[in-house]
């Protein structure tokens, strides 16, 4: 949601809200506008990681959202408490309100026709009627430099200086570090000791793409 307009750029019905349904939310919105400046989330685990329970977010230990957020130069906030968040709660209170009722008189009850019709009818026609102007001109959105979206090109609008982005699936996957060992073995000139000798390296898991295929990193 757009703070200053109160414009939904993107919503999407999953089972569970976490890494790739934020992934699938954060690339639609950059592949149909531009990059944003700062992200303002709740202290979910996919957001930040949390030590304890109400605590401060640690920030030293990025989640795998805010690790893609670092690599587009996006600023992620936390909130801790509803009300500092107080906007966008109102806006889930309308949607928890209305989308119940949309969906039962039109009998829907899949997944798939839901999301059909979040995006083709709901979203639109929410948009058109609580949109409101931004309080001062202009956008603050970046324009792209580069593909991040592997079926977009780079945006060519006016505005800001563009930000050059990494490709789509370095940003928009799980990505962590595994230690290998590898064993080498040394002759000694009198014999045929075998001395192994462990050397540790780091081997990349394969990245895991919204739609759940895998991309090597």
């Amino acid at each position: 949601m757009d703070d200053a307009t109160s414009g939904i750029y993107s919503a999407v019905f999953v089972k569970e809200e976490g890494t790739m349904s934020s992934f699938r939310g954060l690339s639609e919105v950059i592949g149909a506008q531009e990059l944003i400046c700062a992200l303002y989330t709740d202290g979910g685990g996919h957001y930040w990681h949390t030590p304890e329970a109400g605590g401060k977010v640690d920030r030293n230990n990025p989640t795998q959202v805010r690790r893609a957020l670092i690599q587009l130069g996006i600023e992620l906030i936390p909130a801790y408490s509803p009300e500092a968040r107080g906007h966008s709660e109102r806006v889930f209170g309308t949607l928890e309100n209305r989308l119940p009722q949309e969906l039962r008189l039109r009998g829907i009850t899949a997944m798939v026709a839901a999301n059909r019709f979040l995006a083709e009818t709901f979203l639109p026609a929410h948009n058109q009627r609580f949109t409101i102007t931004a309080g001062e001109p202009g956008g603050a959105f970046v324009p792209l430099a580069g593909n991040l979206q592997a079926t977009s090109s780079a945006f060519k609008r006016t505005g800001p200086p563009a930000r050059t982005t990494p490709c789509a699936k370095r940003v928009w996957s799980c990505r962590s570090q595994r230690t290998g060992i590898v064993t080498t073995t040394s002759k000694l000139v009198s014999g045929g000791a075998s001395i192994p000798r462990r050397r540790s390296c780091c081997l990349p898991r394969p990245a895991l793409w919204i739609n759940g295929q895998p991309l090597c990193v």
